[in-house]
């Protein structure tokens, strides 16, 4: 009878797994005693790491870190030099976002970023992004966010020299040098609290998004926080919460009735005190001759203050002179992340052709491209025809100060040899606003873009409600009238 091979066995784990391990959860350990202690809201929400954050209605992730990385290596098989890359990744991205600690409601999807960049740089043969979402429990989708947003944070800096691994691997065998036993035996412990009642699922076992389910929690026991605090059942915590929301709401509802009769207050016109009337009597005319110019000195006056009273009117609802960096925020309504194209918005030149002779920056536009750069993640691309016109484009672009003082990063000028690729690399990018002399293009992501730019010399119809047009980059910010 014939019988099955059995799969061979996984790998042990390399120590360098469970160093990265202990030095992370002490990090995230200490982290958390300080979000205790102080400020409660979630760090990257707020300074920029948002998409590693765990999702609003659900909690930290209740596996460890160390079960975690054991699981990814279960399946994965990385390499020792894997972890110790993916160590120093998250190193620099904490240094980048210092405000953005590394915490139990982030780390996990950190690391898991952190691991499938470590394996595309130094692995020759690696898993894709849709391996790495189902082992590490997450959707395709997000998986795909979490690396970009990764690789913005890293400025696309992946690549480690020598002498930087051997100082980062030396300081995981100095910390792990530092560590006791017990030490050893309290960060499993922490771990085995932070495990989720159900182990995840094997990332053969279903081929949907696989998301962790961080709900599975017994409202019954008690969690111990890192600094020896106990939190209560959650029922007592969502008293307390709503409590805190209604106090915050009855203060904020009494500071807006104040400002409302503070500002009718200070609106409303001064009374000046009417002088009181002459009686004159219908029998004197000599009387009534000398009442007149009392009445014309009176009618005078009430002029006067009438005509100081609409100057000063006037001089309260005069048009403001807003300054550029006000109407590009104003235009761009907040938006965090930008993508433009080159020919026809930033360049004088509008066919490929053209940019295998020259490449010229219309001058009229840095100003606009400066203040957007200030508050904007900015990519541009364009779509060339070979390789010297891509170096004539960078090389127009750096004699016009974008990648000096501009804000601007080559590695975030790219470019395709067709129009479709250019639609990929917005789709991917997901900005909050992308510009485009194309009108087919602009159509095609009318769909999927949030707000749209269409650059045309010509006046067009608004080919969607989200697509504004205008003649020129330049022209679209020159006033909020153009909106």
């Amino acid at each position: 009878m014939d019988t099955e091979t059995p799969p061979p066995p996984p790998p042990p784990p390399p120590p360098e797994l469970g160093m990265v391990a202990r030095a992370v959860q002490r990090l995230v350990a200490r982290n958390d005693a300080a979000a205790a202690e102080g400020d409660h809201r979630p760090f990257g929400i707020i300074n920029g790491m948002a998409a590693f954050e765990a999702a609003g209605r659900k909690g930290a992730a209740r596996i460890g870190v160390g079960e975690y990385l054991e699981r990814v290596h279960r399946y994965a098989g990385l390499e020792a030099e894997c972890y110790v890359a993916a160590y120093a990744y998250l190193d620099m991205a904490a240094h980048r976002r210092p405000a953005a600690a590394v915490a139990s409601r982030n780390v996990h999807r950190l690391l898991l970023a952190c691991l499938l960049l470590a394996s595309k740089v130094l692995d020759d043969f690696h898993h894709n992004n849709a391996f790495f979402a189902r082992v590490g429990g997450v959707s395709n989708a997000e998986m795909n966010k979490l690396e970009l947003e990764l690789l913005t944070v890293l400025d696309f800096r992946v690549m480690l020299s020598r002498r930087l691994y051997d100082l980062y691997r030396d300081h995981l065998h100095k910390l792990d040098a530092q560590t006791t036993p017990a030490d050893h035996v309290k960060a499993k412990q922490q771990q085995q609290q932070q495990q989720q009642p159900e182990e995840l699922r094997s990332p053969d076992a279903d081929e949907g998004d696989g998301e962790v389910d961080d709900d599975t929690h017994d409202v019954r026991h008690r969690k111990k926080l890192p600094n020896g605090g106990v939190l209560h059942d959650w029922s007592e915590l969502m008293a307390n919460g709503a409590g805190k929301k209604l106090r915050s709401l009855t203060t904020l509802a009494a500071i807006a009735i104040t400002l409302v009769f503070a500002w009718k207050l200070l609106r409303a016109p001064q009374e000046q005190p009417r002088r009181p009337r002459r009686r004159v009597a219908p029998s004197s005319s000599n009387t009534s001759s000398r009442s007149r110019p009392g009445a014309l000195a009176s009618t005078d006056a009430c002029s006067s203050a009438d005509s100081r009273a609409h100057e000063a009117i006037n001089q309260l609802f005069q048009p403001v002179n807003l300054t550029l960096e006000q109407l590009v925020r104003h235009k761009l309504s907040e938006g965090r992340r930008v993508t433009c194209r080159l020919l026809g918005v930033i360049l004088e030149e509008t066919t490929p052709e053209e940019l295998q002779s020259h490449a010229t920056v219309r001058s009229s536009v840095l100003e606009v491209l400066l203040e957007i750069a200030k508050f904007c993640d900015v990519y541009l691309m364009e779509c060339i025809l070979d390789d010297e016109s891509e170096e004539k484009v960078l090389s127009a672009l750096s004699e016009a100060g974008l990648f000096t003082s501009g804000g601007f990063v080559k590695d975030k000028v790219l470019f395709c040899s067709t129009e479709n690729g250019r639609t990929s690399f917005v789709r991917q990018l997901e900005p909050d606003w992308h510009i485009d002399s194309s009108p087919e293009i602009v159509h095609q992501l009318s769909r999927f873009i949030k707000y749209q730019l269409h650059i045309s010399p010509q006046q067009t119809e608004r080919l969607a409600p989200n697509v504004f047009s205008s003649t020129s980059l330049e022209q679209f910010f020159g006033g909020l009238d153009q909106r």
